[in-house]
């Protein structure tokens, strides 16, 4: 008799949860049907504010089937993978029938998947301490992804941070795709309690129909168990390059985050170099710290390359900085900095070996002249760069010839 009661209760609540399934699938079609043949107010997105109401609903639909998975479970992939077959048995994804969700203008055509959804992504943090949830709306060009960090309390998944964009405006949309989500190692069991008030830090790139070149979104918080939607510690937007194998990639602990990635250079020979961002937090407050750069030419590219608050941080303490000052509003005086380094290369001092000349020739155009500069740059072990001086003419006594690669590797060495 108790053997049949268990099982009449293992069918009621499997029932019931098939119930909720169905139900929030229904809410979710109706929305989006509804929106299919329209177009949004953001019309370089082709979305706007009703989009929202389907973020929200898509996330209680996928809410709704959290309690099967508990930290137990090692396959998030099953999981998953049962959410998206009900997608697109339910018609809801642009891969319903294997059709490309197009818009056609005319003669030209390209992806819109507005009124579509694609795949949702499941995944554990920290060994089961936190679970990612990751859904996709359509838009032009794209899908509009929004992300949900869940940890293990009260024997049930908890909201702990939600990242959507639902701002749709052209100058505060900023619709992306995840490369990583990253959370500080507990350093506890799987089975106990995380620590409170983690750090979360996601990357996401804007995705586009057709180029290399995107947005990087970086974005920090401190989570809090009361608060899933904080101020972010850290909103800042870089030039991103896409077409390489390893594009960025990032970790964090308690007080700590480092992250690297592919984007844009002031020299015209390259136009790629590596990017690092590496801050120290505390509390609430935030610092960029070193290494900012993997060599002196990538320093000088990086120094030229920022704000003036930010450069002059770089700078030596014995340097004359009214004069860096004036050399920095030179070389920015017209729109953009871009030229070429020395062909000759990085050369070393011979009175200190810690100091190394880089020549850079800013590119004339229609505001500024054609500008050289060469910078001197104390370079100590591993990655610490400090600003000494820029000249007009090449110091002779740094002429010893830089024999490294010119790829000095990567932090992040297996990405």
């Amino acid at each position: 008799m108790r053997q049949w009661g268990l099982a009449f209760l293992i069918c009621v609540c499997a029932a019931q949860s098939v119930g909720a399934e169905d139900v929030g699938l229904k809410s979710l079609s109706a929305k989006l049907t509804a929106i299919r043949g329209t177009h949004g107010v953001n019309k370089m997105r082709d979305a706007g504010p009703e989009l929202t109401p389907i973020k929200r609903a898509l996330r209680e639909w996928v809410e709704a089937q959290l309690p099967s998975l508990g930290p137990n479970e090692d396959d998030t992939k099953a999981f998953a993978d049962h959410l998206n077959a009900s997608l697109k048995a339910a018609r809801l994804t642009c891969a319903w029938n294997d059709k490309q969700c197009e818009e056609t203008t005319g003669n030209y055509s390209q992806e819109d998947a507005r009124g579509y959804l694609s795949d949702v992504s499941v995944s554990y943090l920290d060994f089961r301490h936190y679970l990612a949830v990751k859904t996709n709306i359509g838009i032009r060009c794209g899908f509009d992804e929004s992300a949900y960090i869940y940890e293990w309390r009260e024997k049930a998944w908890r909201l702990l941070l939600q990242t959507e964009q639902d701002r749709y405006d052209d100058k505060h949309y900023s619709p992306q795709n995840f490369l990583a989500i990253k959370v500080p190692p507990t350093r506890v069991a799987w089975n106990e309690p995380a620590p409170n008030a983690p750090l979360i830090l996601t990357l996401g790139y804007s995705p586009w129909c057709q180029s290399n070149w995107q947005m990087l979104y970086t974005r920090l918080w401190r989570a809090s168990s009361t608060n899933s939607a904080p101020n972010p510690l850290i909103d800042d937007s870089d030039e991103l390059y896409i077409g390489d194998d390893a594009i960025a990639d990032a970790q964090v602990s308690d007080d700590d985050v480092l992250i690297e990635f592919e984007g844009g250079s002031i020299d015209g020979d390259v136009l790629v170099r590596p990017h690092i961002r590496h801050f120290l937090v505390r509390g609430g407050a935030v610092q960029r710290i070193a290494p900012v750069a993997f060599d002196p030419k990538q320093f000088v590219d990086e120094w030229l390359s920022q704000l003036w608050a930010e450069s002059a941080k770089w700078i030596g303490d014995s340097a004359d900085r009214p004069s860096l000052r004036t050399w920095y509003d030179r070389f920015h005086k017209g729109d953009i900095v871009f030229g070429e380094f020395d062909e000759d290369g990085v050369h070393r001092c011979h009175a200190d070996p810690a100091l190394w000349q880089v020549g850079f020739t800013q590119q004339a155009g229609p505001h500024n002249p054609e500008l050289t500069g060469y910078f001197l740059v104390r370079w100590m072990a591993p990655y610490r760069f400090a600003l000494v001086d820029i000249r007009k003419e090449k110091s002779r006594d740094c002429d010893i010839a830089d024999s490294m690669r010119d790829n000095v590797g990567t932090l992040f060495p297996f990405r």
